[in-house]
């Protein structure tokens, strides 16, 4: 195993702790990763993937506020998350130079 992905950075932060009080490096022995970028800054750093949500509900919002002029309700613009990872050194990521 080289990595652990958790679907909340709550779990995550938990079993880092645990995996650190067992003399485990991470992310030198062990990358670990989560899902929904709640941020702590009391807690330990955890890299995680910030699923988008945030921003999505923010223009959903104003779309529906009109705040974002659509000529036509049918035209309603795609609101899309776009992911992205916040990187907090919980994970060893392979070199990009070739």
């Amino acid at each position: 195993i080289s990595a652990l992905m958790f679907t909340r950075d709550q779990q995550a932060i938990s079993r880092l702790s645990a995996l650190l009080n067992f003399g485990i490096s991470i992310p030198r022995d062990l990358s670990v990763i989560s899902f929904d970028n709640y941020y702590d800054p009391a807690s330990l750093p955890v890299t995680t993937i910030d699923n988008g949500a945030d921003n999505c509900g923010y223009r959903a919002f104003h779309a529906i506020l009109h705040d974002i002029p659509v000529l036509d309700p049918s035209s309603m613009p795609k609101i899309t998350a776009i992911p992205q990872i916040d990187r907090r050194g919980s994970v060893n990521f392979p070199s990009t130079d070739i």
